[in-house]
């Protein structure tokens, strides 16, 4: 309870904060960035998150392009929020990227020198994963040259928020930046006992993980324990929410379903997926769905929900899409006014007895997914990614 308390008033004063900072904030007057600026990343670098690894991808990405990049770590400033001065980081005229949603987008506005931030050209990251964006996000764009998004499906959600909370004002900041992915020589896996992969992270959203039906399909389509393997991945402190124990009743105990919650280096994550055959997601959203591109970019080949922003990458040529009907989206994304997915159990019964049967099958489709997955780097050169170049 006191936790609870602590938890509100830290809320409430932090909105406070906020609302009286910003009539003092400039918003953007630049029109493009200074030649030659240096960029600094604001994002959660340390942290075993999706939209961390996103951020240090961005970060390589900068780098490989040419950019000279300040690593910025979001988390470091939670502390400071209400109580500290904000910090400055002796940079002028700099390229700020803030790769976090609205509302630690915030965090990172008062955490920051408005003094500062004020001469340089700002981009925010963001990502939504149902077909409209939340209203409360709207106005947090006034504070920024450009919105980046990863996906169409992204950049649709938040061009119909615009549109109906805004007048469309904002509209014509949003940008189509696709996630970078690393590409890797492919994935050579004898055609042995097959690894099927599927991974979650519970602090995201278990409904739209959607991770019981990759379990329902799985025993769909292997109603017998053979000699292809599921493993399901998930975060180490999966085994405190309620639905993990779900998951695991809805398993049965099978010998050929693994659960492995426990927090992963990048590299050991790395060496997960490269040792597995097939990756599975039956998500009902994804703003991008970097796990399926990164799968890919090694070569590997997925099955996913055929809805949302992995159709950025993914098509009935380079993987194999699970077919859905559209709901009302929770209340958490919007709902019911938004929609996502339901995958349809049978159909991706289907897909996973098509790969986890057929070795030459899962090669041809994980180099044809791998060749996609390369054009999705072609945004980040210093031709095309800000204004000025």
């Amino acid at each position: 309870m006191k936790y609870f308390l602590l938890q509100k008033v830290h809320t409430f004063a932090l909105r406070a904060k906020y609302a009286l900072s910003k009539y003092f904030w400039k918003r953007c007057e630049l029109n493009s960035p200074a030649k030659n600026a240096p960029v600094i990343v604001t994002g959660f670098l340390n942290e075993n998150l999706g939209i961390g690894r996103a951020a240090k991808l961005t970060c390589a990405a900068l780098s490989k392009a040419g950019y000279d990049v300040i690593r910025d770590d979001l988390r470091n400033y939670y502390a400071r929020i209400v109580s500290s001065k904000p910090r400055r980081l002796g940079v002028t005229e700099a390229i700020w990227i803030v790769q976090a949603n609205p509302p630690e987008s915030i965090i990172a506005l008062l955490t920051h020198s408005n003094k500062e931030w004020a001469s340089h050209y700002r981009v925010a990251y963001w990502v939504w994963e149902s077909d409209i964006a939340p209203r409360a996000w709207v106005n947090v764009a006034h504070w920024f040259h450009e919105i980046w998004v990863p996906s169409e499906f992204v950049y649709n959600a938040f061009k119909r928020a615009f549109e109906e909370w805004n007048g469309g004002d904002f509209v014509s900041k949003l940008r189509v930046i696709p996630h970078p992915v690393e590409i890797a020589d492919p994935v050579e896996r004898p055609d042995s006992a097959v690894s099927v992969l599927t991974t979650f992270d519970p602090r995201s959203d278990f409904e739209r993980k959607n991770t019981s039906k990759v379990l329902e399909a799985w025993l769909a389509a292997f109603p017998k324990p053979g000699s292809a393997r599921l493993t399901v991945k998930s975060h180490f402190q999966s085994e405190q929410y309620p639905e993990y124990s779900k998951l695991q009743m809805l398993a049965k105990s099978r010998q050929d379903i693994c659960f492995l919650a426990r927090n992963l280096s990048d590299f050991e994550n790395a060496e997960l997926l490269r040792s597995s055959d097939v990756l599975v997601s039956l998500h009902r959203a994804e703003g991008f769905g970097l796990p399926m591109a990164e799968a890919m970019a090694n070569g590997i080949p997925v099955i996913a929900t055929g809805w949302s922003g992995n159709l950025s990458f993914m098509n009935k040529d380079n993987s194999r899409l699970v077919s859905y009907t559209l709901v009302p989206a929770n209340k958490r994304h919007n709902g019911p006014s938004a929609s996502w997915a339901d995958p349809d159990v049978n159909s991706a019964a289907k897909a996973l007895v098509e790969l986890c049967t057929d070795y030459n099958l899962r090669r041809e489709l994980g180099l044809r997914g791998r060749a996609s997955i390369t054009k999705l780097n072609s945004e980040w050169t210093k031709k095309r990614l800000f204004s000025h170049d």
